[in-house]
């Protein structure tokens, strides 16, 4: 309980810096931006016990039963939270892969990408193919140029009769 406490005191001094800060900052352009940084101090001073490890939450009477029900709850959410942001992030890849094939007027393109993440949770892309038909495969290095210019990413291009299925 005394941590419960001691952060409840942190979260007024947060707030009652930011809005000290709030008030002496310049009004105008710079306005905007130092509200921004006051909200994001905020934001810090409130999750800063979760990030540090230093508030269990199975010290709330009634939060837990003793399972670590709440714990797994947060990691089953942590881990869905994860697989959405690997599934934006390919979709976003794939999307950036499509303009650059639209800009050589490749048609029909398939791309395959691999994405996970390591135990940093860093986005990393396992693997990249591009498949391109018979028809576009002089363009196969000019696509691999601009997409290791403009994106950073070395493909691996494919040309073929079909692109495979997915």
């Amino acid at each position: 309980m005394e941590q419960i406490r001691q952060w409840a005191i942190s979260l007024c001094m947060a707030a009652l810096v930011g809005a000290v800060a709030h008030m002496l900052s310049p009004s105008g352009s710079m306005e905007r931006m130092m509200r921004i940084a006051v909200s994001a101090f905020f934001v810090c001073a409130v999750i800063a016990p979760f990030a540090g490890g230093g508030f269990n939450l199975s010290e709330i009477p009634g939060i837990s039963g003793g399972d670590g029900s709440v714990e797994n709850k947060m990691s089953e959410l942590q881990a869905e939270m994860q697989s959405k942001t690997v599934e934006r992030m390919e979709e976003s890849v794939k999307t950036k892969i499509e303009g650059e094939c639209e800009k050589l007027k490749i048609i029909g393109a398939q791309i395959s990408i691999s994405m996970d993440t390591n135990e940093d949770n860093c986005i990393l892309i396992n693997d990249l193919k591009i498949y391109i038909s018979k028809s576009d495969g002089q363009k196969k290095d000019e696509l691999y140029e601009n997409i290791k210019n403009n994106l950073g990413l070395r493909p691996g291009i494919t040309i073929a009769e079909e692109a495979p299925e997915r």
